[in-house]
């Protein structure tokens, strides 16, 4: 029953009706399916974008083929929308609270605050406002106009950001005015493995180049590139180099192939391009004198766990090759920066701890998303963001707003669909035609109707008075 499968995994997250807004999609009426999809996330068309789409792992469709796009259908939304006439604010509370960090969690953060009726305002270190979206995801997959057209409506409903604003004390806030203060900085500091030659010149972090080419630089690249990692990031550095000039790129993760992070669009794309990937393999040491020369790896032999939870890679030492690389980027992972000057406790190094949900150890001082919880996905951003929210809310003594929800019915006439079981899955795009996303709408097998079935009634269901009928 795929619609357990699917609600389970998006009501952990962002409960978002999935067979609603596809299910409008293909009655023609993209509006309500945004309607349906803004019911619970503030930024419907970046998630069309980007969004890892776990929800498709339990679309019954794929025991047909291949599961429904749940994901690039976000995108045939419209993109204009008034958050003022969607969304109605609570009158004003004369509370203040202070938001660290434009990424989802903060942008989310601050929506729901500005809806409980609070002045709300962001502060951002960079020139740009959307965290990790607009510094860690190359242009190609998440162009600056969706993320910015987004943000713009937040603004829009009331939310102020100040750019080029860093905040290094939560707590000074606090004694400037603010009543609440949500930290969410994400995790913009690029992990470096403690491996010889990890300082060498030619070694890179994943989030250096990835910000670089964001903010409209365009930083030397080797002729041959060696990246670590089998994540999304891995791969966006991967293409990125590329489009910086490299033409030998090699991947190099310790998953199997079939147990990658990154998408398996991702992975074909890149594949697409003659990026190499070379899997099951760990990282000895970068090789080289006075810079980069190489990689050093070897087979992974077993993946275990030690008591603490932490990743223990052992490997084939005698089996040992080198990758030759003139560059060495390391996209294992990234952590927040700068919270060990924020006078906050944290843990594993640089994470922010909380209690309780999203309270930090300064009362008035909540924390959400990355910095938290280590790199997770922008839906799992986005309902941190709304959870602290709603923890901060609570402290301030805000009155609860008026819930909206677009109504939707389910129509128990499927009828019949020629050709329904041969539908082949539609690579959708921005630029995709409405009769593309409407065809791949059409795929869908409606499973949310198996709820609308009456139940099977057995003979002990029409007892009268204890006594069978007849």
């Amino acid at each position: 029953f795929a619609i357990t499968l699917i609600g389970e995994q998006i009501h952990a997250s962002a409960h978002i009706e999935i067979p609603a807004y596809i299910r409008s999609i293909r009655e023609g009426d993209a509006e309500k399916a945004g309607r349906i999809i803004r019911d619970k996330v503030i930024l419907p068309r970046t998630l069309g974008h980007i969004c890892t789409h776990k929800c498709e792992s339990g679309c019954r469709r794929s025991e047909v083929d291949n599961p429904v796009s749940i994901c690039a259908l976000k995108l045939s939304v419209p993109s204009d929308f008034d958050w003022n006439t969607e969304k109605p604010k609570n009158a004003p509370t004369g509370k203040r609270v202070a938001v660290i960090g434009s990424g989802p969690a903060g942008l989310s953060a601050a929506f729901r605050l500005a809806r409980y009726g609070n002045e709300v305002e962001i502060f951002e270190k960079y020139k740009e406002a959307g965290g990790m979206l607009r510094y860690g995801i190359p242009e190609e997959r998440l162009p600056a106009s969706v993320i910015e057209k987004e943000i713009a409506a937040i603004e829009k409903y009331g939310v102020s950001i100040r750019k080029n604003s860093p905040v290094e004390s939560p707590e000074t806030l606090l004694n400037n005015g603010y009543d609440a203060v949500i930290v969410a900085v994400g995790t913009h500091d690029g992990i470096v493995l403690p491996i010889p030659g990890n300082d060498l010149p030619g070694v890179i972090k994943n989030t250096d180049i990835l910000h670089s080419v964001r903010d409209g630089e365009r930083p030397a690249i080797a002729e041959r590139v060696a990246v670590l990692g089998g994540g999304s990031v891995a791969f966006d550095c991967a293409m990125t180099a590329r489009k910086l000039g490299a033409s030998d790129i090699t991947v190099i993760c310790v998953e199997p192939a079939d147990g990658m992070r990154a998408t398996a669009e991702e992975i074909e794309e890149a594949r697409e391009t003659g990026i190499k990937i070379i899997n099951s393999h760990t990282f000895i040491a970068v090789k080289g004198e006075s810079s980069v020369t190489g990689v050093e790896i070897a087979p992974v032999t077993e993946i275990t766990r030690d008591e603490e939870g932490r990743m223990v890679i052992n490997s084939d030492a005698s089996a040992a090759t080198v990758v030759e690389a003139g560059n060495v980027i390391f996209a294992v992972g990234q952590k927040p920066y700068g919270t060990q000057n924020m006078g906050l406790e944290l843990i594993r190094g640089s994470y922010i701890a909380v209690r309780d949900g999203s309270k930090t150890s300064v009362e008035g001082i909540f924390a959400a998303g990355d910095a938290v919880t280590g790199t997770k996905s922008v839906i799992e951003a986005l309902v941190a963001g709304d959870r602290a929210a709603d923890e901060a809310a609570a402290f301030l003594g805000n009155p609860k707003f008026e819930e909206t929800e677009e109504k939707t019915e389910r129509n128990a006439a499927i009828g019949v669909l020629p050709g329904f079981a041969g539908f082949k899955r539609n690579k959708l795009k921005p630029c995709s035609e409405s009769c593309e996303f409407s065809a791949e709408s059409e795929r869908c097998l409606q499973c949310d109707l198996r709820l609308d079935i009456l139940p099977q009634k057995f003979w002990t269901d029409f007892k009268k008075g204890g006594v069978a009928n007849g």
